[in-house]
């Protein structure tokens, strides 16, 4: 009946709200009235009827103009932003979201009236995604124990119950707080956890866990000290973070909990694709990458054991993350922005100073821009870094470079000789 929209059954829901649209008529009750029409076009939003949506919404809006009150206004409105994200109508979507939780916020009314937690939550992602709203935005996800979206994008504001930092450090943070790390008690059920994060930290086989971490016990005896460090792990970082065994599967809740290398993956992806487009679609992908770029801050789980099974993911990881700094680089410099080009290289040898690409990039940034002074510095640099980390002198394509950044007219400036 009328819990069809809560429980995500719209063809009963639709049988519903036409007795009560009925009775409403007969009996005279604006409310009742205003709710079935509320529920009838939220439904038809959720299968994705837009047109036959429409007129039943702005129904159901002008009634709630009628009653007044933060539920009928706040409900209609939630609803509208429904209709206007399910159209593709960014800027209604926005609009209504900012109403709707502007009169939560002054009424201190959190209820959206029949709607399920789903539809709420692609919602409150979506205001705290353009920041609309962010502390209202955030009491709802708290109140009603909403979980993130399961889409991959990234939204900086979700108050997440657990982040985990990865990426130059390692670190646990639960309820804003960070978990100390230093108990010896801890250390299994946190290599557990490096090596659920190593293997991708979804779902993870446990007879590679099992493997990973008691390489010497037997199947049996490997098992159970898995499933008792499994126990550990969930109490030290929160039952419904760790997805319980299934078909043979362990690792994390994506809907739970943050995890940063996750994060930066999700943005690199699009411009790491062997189709990575061009045009507005090339610059979203660029500007996707710039954002994974920003928040690498080191290695993989540098800062943990010399385990062998985490060399490997780290180098993936870093690998990937130099790839798209090449790609970014080389978009902004073939787009005649040669300051974001030499920016991005830049950040890329923050990140690896022995990538001679990543000097080549500055030094054509400079040249481009007719710096030939800055480029000459760049070269020395590249000299300096590659003599002092592999012992070696720029490659011939680096040299070639290097006299294009001497004005024409003028002796050219060798290269500095490295001492000895």
């Amino acid at each position: 009946g009328w819990g069809g929209v809560a429980q995500g059954g719209g063809e009963v829901t639709l049988e519903a709200t036409e007795v009560a649209e009925a009775l409403a008529a007969e009996v005279g009750a604006p409310w009742l009235d205003w709710g079935a029409q509320l529920l009838r076009g939220g439904s038809l939003v959720a299968r994705s009827e837009v047109a036959a949506a429409r007129p039943v919404v702005a129904a159901a809006a002008s009634l709630a103009d009628r009653l007044g009150g933060p539920v009928a206004s706040l409900s209609t409105a939630l609803t509208e932003a429904h209709l206007a994200a399910t159209s593709g109508d960014a800027v209604a979507c926005s609009t209504a979201l900012a109403h709707g939780l502007g009169v939560a916020r002054e009424s201190g009314v959190r209820l959206w009236f029949g709607q399920p937690p789903a539809v709420a939550s692609h919602l409150m992602a979506a205001a705290l995604r353009d920041r609309i709203e962010v502390e209202e935005a955030r009491g709802w996800v708290r109140d009603w124990e909403l979980t993130a979206p399961a889409t991959g994008e990234e939204v900086a504001e979700w108050p997440w119950s657990i982040r985990i930092e990865t990426l130059g450090r390692f670190r646990i943070i639960r309820d804003g707080v960070a978990v100390g790390l230093g108990s010896s008690a801890q250390q299994r059920p946190l290599d557990l956890l490096r090596a659920m994060l190593a293997c991708g930290g979804r779902e993870v086989r446990r007879e590679r866990l099992a493997d990973l971490l008691w390489p010497e016990a037997d199947g049996d005896a490997a098992q159970r000290a898995l499933a008792t460090t499994l126990h550990r792990l969930r109490r030290l970082i929160g039952e419904a973070v760790v997805v319980r065994p299934q078909n043979g599967m362990v690792g994390l809740d994506p809907t739970r909990c943050w995890v940063d290398a996750w994060v930066v993956e999700a943005l690199l992806a699009p411009i790491l694709s062997r189709r990575h487009g061009s045009g507005a679609g090339m610059r979203q992908r660029v500007e996707a990458a710039e954002g994974a770029i920003d928040l690498y801050r080191g290695p993989f789980l540098r800062a943990t054991g010399g385990e062998s099974w985490l060399l490997g993911p780290r180098e993936r990881f870093h690998g990937r993350l130099l790839q798209a700094v090449e790609r970014v680089g080389r978009f902004w410099a073939e787009e005649g922005e040669p300051e974001r080009a030499i920016a991005t290289f830049e950040r890329g040898l923050e990140i690896d100073d022995l990538e001679e690409g990543f000097y080549q990039g500055v030094i054509r940034g400079w040249l481009a821009l007719d710096r030939r002074s800055k480029a000459l510095v760049a070269y020395r640099r590249c000299e300096a870094a590659l003599g002092e980390g592999l012992g070696v002198e720029p490659s011939r394509e680096t040299k070639a470079l290097l006299h294009q950044s001497t004005p024409l007219g003028r002796k050219r400036v060798d290269p500095p000789r490295r001492r000895l």
